[in-house]
């Protein structure tokens, strides 16, 4: 008690500077275990019922974090359209789904990220079909999801002439592709309305056809990729008013239905009223390679900033009409079991290799899908999901960059070392190594 009046004493700003101190230790000591950046882990994570009513379009669902996606959003009470080129994986994912007891509609989409405009366009007359047809809350698509994509590991001087085209054509321009084919559906006073071409047969709501002599195709644990095979048939079943194209691209002859005009604002509306979700959303699976240089990566890293560039464009252009982006960075992710390949580009082409089921610096799929999924809930333009020292190179990069680029000048030439030796290119301690030993 004899210590009461000394304190009582001190000035205010003795109590200010203690109060700062305690603050800013409780954030170091949080930012030191974070996995993400400090607004995403400051929101709260959504009800169970968050996206109830919503329909959620995922590109690239056919295994890792693509299904992973698909488990949490409907976990969260969404109907869920999957989408990739692997018909047989996507009947596994919708088939899971149902075994863990959920009751949203979930419906196989199969088509070719890398097909012609038409065969994207007709996708998406498909899948608003399919939206329709559940007759949920809210008209239409709600969310489209990108998350197809391929990665590459090899120096840029080891790497084929054709892989740029290639890797930036599914990583870039198949992606905003897609979206120019969806935003007349959002944006139109009278969104069109495909007309089916045949009745599919009722049956299971996540049964579909396997069009003959689809070739299967690697992924990569970021996100699932599409082939860069010819596109194929995408026969839909389980929806009473989906359609079976004999051709790709098929649908495209069919008609337009003519539809009552509507507001252009009547959309918004509609997602005004419903649970959690103000308008409809592109959420784009991008990576840290975007926003940290990634030797050994370079292709990939120009990839994922180019939808940056794009993405966050867009949002500005249409900030005024109900669609809102959001742009998520993962860094790496473990695989969610044994035997997953991911598709890489390098120095002998295309390969297909095993992914990293381990933890250490890489995230695991599910809590990376949890995270994307929160961001998406709460509408934020862009978010940061890896664990140190990538997260925090983000940070610096971002507050620092000349320090940034000088410490990429250190780490790079060992970076691209660990590929050529055929290790992952996330091993900071054998880099740590490596340089003590020069």
């Amino acid at each position: 008690m004899s210590n009461m009046p000394a304190l009582a004493s001190l000035p205010w700003t003795t109590y200010a500077v203690a109060g700062l101190a305690v603050f800013m230790a409780w954030k170091l000591q949080r930012f030191a275990r974070a996995d993400a950046d400090l607004r995403l882990l400051s929101k709260h994570h959504p009800s169970q019922q968050s996206f109830k009513g919503q329909v959620i379009w995922i590109i690239g669902a056919s295994q890792g974090l693509g299904e992973e996606l698909a488990k949490w959003f409907a976990a969260h009470g969404a109907h869920l359209i999957l989408s990739s080129r692997r018909l047989d994986q996507l009947q596994r994912v919708a088939g899971a789904l149902y075994r863990t007891g959920s009751e949203q509609q979930i419906q196989c989409l199969p088509f070719d990220l890398l097909a012609a405009q038409e065969t994207l366009e007709a996708a998406v007359r498909d899948a608003h079909t399919i939206a329709d047809a559940w007759a949920t809350s809210v008209p239409g698509i709600t969310h489209l999801v990108l998350n197809a994509g391929v990665g590459q590991a090899g120096a840029a001087e080891d790497t084929p002439r054709q892989v740029p085209a290639q890797l930036l054509e599914l990583n870039s321009v198949a992606p905003i592709r897609l979206t120019q084919a969806l935003l007349p559906f959002w944006l139109s006073k009278t969104p069109p309305h495909h007309t089916p071409q045949q009745t599919a047969q009722d049956g299971d709501p996540h049964s579909c056809s396997a069009a003959e002599g689809e070739p299967p195709h690697p992924t990569h644990s970021d996100a699932t990729a599409a082939s860069a095979a010819p596109a194929v048939p995408y026969p839909i079943r389980g929806s009473p008013t989906a359609a079976s194209p004999a051709q790709p691209g098929a649908h495209t002859q069919s008609g337009v239905q003519p539809q009552a005009e509507v507001g252009a604002s009547s959309a918004t509306e509609h997602l005004a009223g419903s649970s959690g979700v103000k308008q409809r959303r592109i959420t784009v699976v991008s990576s840290m390679a975007a926003k940290v240089p990634s030797p050994g990566q370079a292709l990939y890293a120009a990839s994922k900033a180019a939808l940056h560039g794009y993405y966050h464009s867009l949002a500005s252009e249409l900030a005024d009409r109900g669609i809102g982006v959001t742009i998520c960075c993962p860094g790496p992710i473990a695989a969610t079991q044994e035997g997953q390949m991911r598709a890489v580009w390098g120095a002998q082409g295309l390969t297909s290799k095993p992914a990293q089921v381990g933890s250490g610096s890489r995230q695991h799929s599910s809590r990376v899908a949890s995270l994307i999924g929160t961001a998406t809930y709460h509408g934020l333009q862009e978010c940061w999901i890896s664990k140190h020292p990538i997260l925090i190179l983000g940070y610096i990069f971002q507050l620092l960059p000349a320090l940034g680029h000088w410490i990429m000048t250190i780490i790079g030439p060992k970076r691209v070392a660990q590929y050529r030796g055929g290790g992952g290119g996330y091993d900071l301690g054998s880099m740590l190594k490596r340089s003590a030993r020069q």
